[in-house]
């Protein structure tokens, strides 16, 4: 073993059948090594994809090499072009094949498809063969979103998903729109910013000012295959950046 670490549990002693004395509730374990240098997938695709969205597989440790030829890929039961792509723990799945809508995709990793960096350690151990399929265009949803009553600049954020958040200049009245969504509740946020200076304000002690305003939009239902159009009125009198009370 190259490395190890100690893990140590927190282990609480049952109270059922306890009738006399005292409960111990800090009976640890011995502390017991863990393997460190195995290679392990902390993350997959799963369930059912973006159309266009490149599947990612997440590894515990730095990649050293990877082995295309112990790897196979297949879309609607037809075997495609492997097209990877993998930079320190990722691996980035880049086939077109598999991103498009409405799609099964299989890939089958076979031993020592992967390596782990500065050690003998290989991924799988024994073949593995993961499914997730992408969503037809017809499950998609398009949000319009119109804005009205803007009276000073500002920024509209919306979170389109876990880790992509949309932020748009606005500065009048205006629309904006976004097509291929995945069914689930949408909010937005306005930043304002009354000065025009580009940047989002927080309270100013020394000058009495109060923070720039911000805007909360109250959360928007999608369905599969809807358009939904949203109106949003802000408040004008959120333009005024008011004093500090004293």
């Amino acid at each position: 073993m190259d490395s190890a670490g100690i893990q140590l549990v927190w282990h609480r002693a049952p109270v059922w059948g306890q009738r006399k004395g005292r409960l111990d509730t800090m009976s640890v374990p011995r502390p017991r090594l863990v393997d460190l240098d195995s290679l392990r997938l902390l993350a997959k695709p799963q369930g059912r994809l973006m159309p266009e969205e490149a599947p990612i597989f997440e590894f515990s440790a730095p990649l050293d090499s990877f082995n295309e030829t112990q790897v196979t890929v297949w879309v609607e039961s037809v075997e495609v072009e492997n097209d990877w792509g993998f930079t320190w723990s990722h691996v980035r799945l880049n086939t077109p094949q598999t991103q498009r809508p409405g799609v099964s995709v299989q890939v089958s990793f076979r031993p020592g498809a992967l390596r782990r960096e500065d050690a003998k350690d290989a991924w799988p151990r024994d073949t593995l063969d993961m499914v997730w399929s992408t969503l037809p265009q017809d499950a998609l949803s398009t949000w319009r979103l119109k804005l009205e009553g803007v009276d000073c600049p500002g920024w509209i954020e919306v979170a389109l998903g876990s880790d992509q958040v949309d932020l748009v200049r606005v500065e009048a009245d205006t629309t904006l729109t976004w097509a291929g969504l995945k069914p689930r509740s949408l909010n937005a946020t306005w930043w304002g910013d009354p000065n025009g200076n580009g940047m989002w304000e927080q309270v100013n002690v020394m000058r009495w000012q109060a923070p720039e305003p911000v805007l909360h939009l109250d959360p928007v239902a999608l369905r599969a295959n809807w358009e939904v159009e949203t109106v949003w009125r802000l408040d004008s009198a959120a333009c005024a950046r008011n004093e500090v009370s004293r």
